[in-house]
């Protein structure tokens, strides 16, 4: 644009652009000085009265444009506290102590507190929550003469590690309604933890078993509250022991039968949990068939073994909270940290013993539970 150049208005009047620019900047110019509260308008204003006094009115009304086109965008950025800015990003920084020049004088370090965020609380100081340990226990004792009172004292002493406890009264439920008064009596302390479930055990015999008499043992378990009239005594979760590792139609077929049978049993909630136990990792077809399942059960020595030859890798990448491993006749001078490292690249939910039984505590899990939390 060029200042030589006329226009002609409406009403047959032709001014000068010069003189048509002057006009204008007068209404410009006032828009511009209800922004001149914030130090970007009044840079702008300044800057315009520079270009003004310098004689070129086109490119001072250039400026003028450029700076109305980005003051709303300024005046809303300047409204918004820079704490909410931050957030807006997912960064929880707004809650640090602002510091007076006082404050940076002195060189004090800024502290950390918390913000609540709709009714939650958000630790600055802390990025990540801890993840919560989970451990399976095969518990076949009986509980008697006071048996299962350490594996409660350990309950007790870690409340942020989730304990899942196998019982076995008889190879499963037992022939009766009911098993005897110990069971009885022992079933409702262990399951009154809030950080144990106690699931009921039943072989499967690799799929061969019939699956009438695993429905049957599904089904007694499952009626412990109301055959005993104490709704504390009961499981919340099944068991499933030897179940296969090769793909087959037909036993696929039948764990998904048995894990339906679980899962809409009232008498096994409010978890109606289902573990299947393969021993190894199985096809992938019965991954989604449990809540848990079992890819490892042996010694101490054949782990090792599997590691090294690589026995893992089709899992990799893999939902881990799916998973479960047993690793028992753990030698004593074995490196614990080490070998909670190993198995908890494998499954998220373990077991770790120095015994090769589950028929009594396993004095190795007071050493072995502190590492996996």
């Amino acid at each position: 644009m060029k200042d030589g150049w006329t226009v002609t208005l409406g009403v047959g009047k032709q001014l000068s652009v010069h003189q048509l620019l002057e006009s204008f900047t007068f209404v410009l110019l006032d828009l511009l000085r209800s922004f001149s509260s914030h130090s970007f308008g009044l840079s702008c204003f300044t800057l315009f009265i520079l270009i003004m006094f310098l004689g070129n009115t086109s490119h001072a009304l250039l400026g003028l444009l450029g700076c109305l086109a980005l003051l709303p965008q300024q005046a809303y950025t300047a409204s918004i506290p820079s704490e909410d800015r931050l957030f807006r990003f997912g960064r929880v920084y707004q809650g640090l102590h602002h510091i007076s020049h006082s404050d940076s004088d002195s060189g004090d370090a800024l502290t950390p507190t918390k913000r609540t965020v709709e009714s939650s609380s958000v630790d600055v100081a802390t990025s990540t929550a801890p993840e919560t340990a989970n451990v399976i226990i095969p518990a076949y004792a009986y509980p008697s003469n006071g048996a299962w009172t350490p594996l409660e004292d350990l309950i007790t002493a870690h409340p942020d590690v989730h304990f899942t406890v196998i019982i076995n009264p008889d190879s499963g439920p037992g022939a009766n309604s009911l098993p005897d008064e110990n069971f009885r009596t022992a079933v409702p302390k262990l399951a009154a933890h809030d950080n144990a479930r106690v699931v009921g055990y039943v072989s499967t015999a690799r799929g061969n078993r019939a699956i009438s008499d695993v429905e049957e043992e599904i089904k007694r378990y499952a009626g412990w509250p109301s055959a005993s009239g104490d709704k504390a005594f009961a499981v919340n979760g099944i068991f499933l022991d030897e179940a296969p590792t090769g793909d087959g139609g037909a036993a696929v077929s039948y764990y998904q039968q048995l894990a339906s049978l679980i899962k809409k049993s009232e008498g096994l909630g409010p978890d109606n949990y289902v573990v299947t136990n393969p021993g190894a990792v199985p096809d992938a077809a019965y991954f989604g068939l449990a809540d848990s399942t079992v890819i490892f059960e042996s010694p101490y020595s054949e782990f090792q073994n599997l590691l090294s030859s690589d026995m893992f890798d089709s899992i990799k990448g893999t939902d881990l909270s799916k998973f479960s491993s047993i690793v028992y006749s753990v030698p004593e001078d074995t490196d614990l940290q080490g070998l909670v490292s190993q198995v908890k690249s494998i499954s998220s939910q373990n077991y770790l013993g120095g015994l090769d039984t589950y028929m009594s505590y396993d004095p190795l899990l007071t050493r072995v539970v502190p590492l996996l939390g």
